[in-house]
């Protein structure tokens, strides 16, 4: 976004423009109008002029021109970017604690199956022995 200055959060933007916070999050998710997500626990924020500038154009998307909708596409393309950007951010510390967690989980896994198995095969085993000792002629 190219005014990440004048961001303002989705109450206030519904202040401004009368729509709701949850609608106007829906339209920046949907790259009908640009905003920004700031944090992962926090949702949007937008600028004010998107806001009235969508207001006063309407929900015409009929009325876009194909320049427009590549705009928005290009905008929900930069916004997915920027979201794994941020997730990445956010969770950067705990990452390799996460890979660590998924490798041990692995490791023990296989070592129960392999004591499974092992426990299957002794008792078949034993089992063919004990009915060997069994039939003697």
């Amino acid at each position: 976004m190219k005014d990440e200055k004048n961001l303002i959060s989705l109450k206030d933007a519904a202040k401004i423009s009368g729509y709701s916070a949850d609608y106007i999050g829906q339209l920046i998710r949907a790259g009908k109008i640009p905003g920004k997500q700031v944090c992962c626990t926090v949702a949007w924020m937008t600028t004010a002029d998107a806001v009235t500038a969508y207001k006063n154009k309407g929900n015409a998307d009929a009325k876009l021109s194909i320049k427009e909708k590549l705009a928005n596409q290009a905008r929900m393309v930069v916004m997915e970017f920027d979201i794994i950007k941020l997730f990445f951010k956010t969770f950067k510390h705990s990452l390799p604690l996460l890979l660590v967690i998924f490798i041990s989980f692995i490791s023990i896994s296989f070592f129960v199956v392999y004591l499974i198995g092992a426990k299957t095969n002794v008792n078949s085993k034993s089992i063919n022995n004990s009915s060997r000792s069994g039939m003697t002629f």
